[in-house]
């Protein structure tokens, strides 16, 4: 059946689903292990694929309370700036936006390096001092020699020493996929309804796993970013012209988000050609609006010069505007 796999999966790395009380008939349907099959084995109703059978009464059930009358919980951070705003939230879908070529990925890696390290991001951004320093990172446009060099010049770059390098090790896993094609969701041809694929499930009970370990001084241990690299690579190829598809597809990634351990889900994304000026940081990302529409925070960097950049702040709805870093 459609649920085999997720079988499999529940066995091998326990619970999946954030409910288990809802039946499996109720549960998202996964499609086809091949993702270029045409068709999908969608569990059939009146309900998208996607949508967990029941979130409204689940949630009526036993709603939250207090909501007016007691003080929110804080939020956490993954990393912070210098005024004391967050930048980056935990349990958030975030993303990195520019054209090809001026350093997502270097990016993404140096975060990872500083969170293994608990040196600031880009020198400025501290890290959260109540966060894993774990980070897992899916490179979809790197084999294993390409993540090896980007790995390695940042860590030269950073003047990481020695120690540190063993940090980075020990704390990051990182997943050089080039050539193999993981879409984490595809799109049914004729009613562009979403289903999540086998690589997704894999992810997500990776994330549930790995959430319960712990290291040696009792405290959590899973993972507190995962980056995708690039959206392009692991998203549904509708997500560039179909808005009802693109919005899918970042409630799936908030799936992710959501799960034990609450991690950072950073995208890294092409700017659309349109925005495609090396002097321009305020940039959209390509395909569908509703893909920024739908993003909380959303970084964008543009080239300056042959090692320089700038990066902004183009869209943050959970903290206040940021001065561009140079």
């Amino acid at each position: 059946t459609i649920f085999h796999h997720e079988k499999k999966i529940r066995e091998q790395l326990g619970q999946l689903f954030p409910h288990p009380s809802v039946p499996p008939s109720a549960q998202i349907a996964e499609s086809s292990n091949d993702p270029d099959e045409p068709g999908l084995a969608i569990e059939t109703g009146p309900l998208p694929p996607l949508v967990v059978l029941g979130p409204i009464a689940r949630i009526h059930a036993n709603p939250p309370r207090g909501l007016a009358t007691t003080p929110p919980p804080k939020r956490r951070w993954v990393v912070v700036r210098p005024s004391g705003d967050g930048l980056l939230a935990a349990g958030k879908v975030c993303a990195i936006a520019s054209a090809g070529g001026v350093g997502k990925t270097t990016l993404a890696v140096q975060l990872a390096a500083s969170l293994a390290t608990g040196r600031p991001w880009l020198g400025t951004f501290a890290v959260a001092p109540d966060i894993s320093p774990r980070s897992l990172l899916l490179l979809g446009e790197d084999d294993e020699g390409d993540a090896h060099r980007t790995v390695a010049a940042v860590c030269d770059g950073l003047g990481l020493l020695d120690g540190e390098r063993e940090l980075f090790d020990l704390h990051c896993t990182v997943l050089p996929l080039s050539g193999e094609p993981a879409p984490l969701a595809v799109a049914d041809p004729k009613t562009r309804e979403l289903a999540v694929t086998r690589h997704f499930t894999e992810l997500a009970a990776i994330l549930e796993a790995e959430a319960q370990r712990v290291n040696a001084f009792g405290e959590a241990y899973g993972y507190s970013l995962v980056v995708i690299d690039t959206l392009a690579r692991f998203g549904a190829a509708e997500i560039e012209i179909d808005n009802a598809v693109a919005t899918r597809m970042i409630q799936a990634l908030e799936r992710l988000a959501a799960s034990p351990g609450k991690p950072c889900v950073l995208l890294t994304a092409h700017t659309a050609k349109a925005g495609r000026k090396p002097e321009d940081v305020d940039t959209s990302i390509r395909g569908s609006s509703a893909l920024g529409d739908s993003l909380r925070v959303v970084l964008g960097m543009a080239s300056t010069g042959i090692d320089t950049a700038t990066l902004a702040l183009t869209k943050c709805n959970i903290a206040g505007p940021m001065e561009p870093l140079h």
